[in-house]
């Protein structure tokens, strides 16, 4: 065990083997005495240049530590963010626009233009569709009912675009939608809709892959 601390500690600090010196191994031995003595037989063979070595060695781990802890400081840390080319949150924020106009016209092709092939989406009623054809059937339906159908969306009153890496993105959106009504004709009341997109960029072009709405509903009530 000696001989290999010894070892490691003289490679770790790039030195090894030391210039001009033959190298004896130590001997292990069970007895600390020995071991002590193994210790102390290296002392003639190396000398100053065997402490100079360890020493170079522990200023190394220090200076690797430091690095780290600096790297994982927010101060010194890159964000994603700071990689993503400029350009990019509108290229994601486009994403938005055919589902919006899709929603406008009825038309579910436009309104999926913008998602993958194997997306996941889930809306507040639990509804789940998880693919783009699914999804595009399932709004074909939708668009065909009178009652969801009615009433107006305000735009959103917030978008909130965050690049988790320069190719992996989420968008966090609400709107308002009012004078929709249920399957009875009843005018229900105005609907504060969340939306968490999550999109890649495949091929050069941003695509949602996974869609989930969610319905704020007041505090207390049923």
């Amino acid at each position: 065990m000696q001989s290999i601390t010894v070892f490691l500690t003289v490679a770790l600090a790039g030195s090894w083997p030391p210039r001009n010196r033959a190298w004896v191994p130590c001997q292990t031995s069970r007895s600390s005495r020995l071991v002590f003595g193994s210790w102390l037989s290296l002392e003639p063979l190396y000398g100053t240049t065997l402490r100079n070595i360890i020493r170079e060695a522990s200023v190394m781990w220090k200076t690797i530590i430091v690095f780290f802890a600096l790297a994982a400081s927010s101060d010194f840390a890159i964000s994603a963010e700071e990689l993503v080319p400029e350009g990019e949150r509108e290229a994601v924020l486009g994403t938005l626009e055919s589902w919006n106009k899709g929603w406008r016209t009825k038309d579910a092709a436009l309104a999926v233009a913008d998602y993958a092939e194997d997306t996941d989406w889930t809306n507040a009623f639990g509804d789940r569709f998880q693919s783009r054809g699914e999804l595009q059937k399932g709004l074909e339906v939708i668009f065909g009912l009178d009652f969801v159908m009615a009433g107006e969306s305000a735009g959103n009153s917030y978008q909130d675009v965050t690049f988790i890496t320069p190719e992996v993105a989420t968008v966090r959106s609400q709107l308002v939608r009012s004078g929709q009504q249920t399957d009875s004709g009843q005018t229900m009341r105005d609907r504060h809709i969340n939306h968490l997109r999550v999109l890649e960029k495949r091929n050069g072009r941003w695509v949602i892959t996974s869609h989930l709405i969610s319905q704020a509903k007041e505090k207390g009530s049923l």
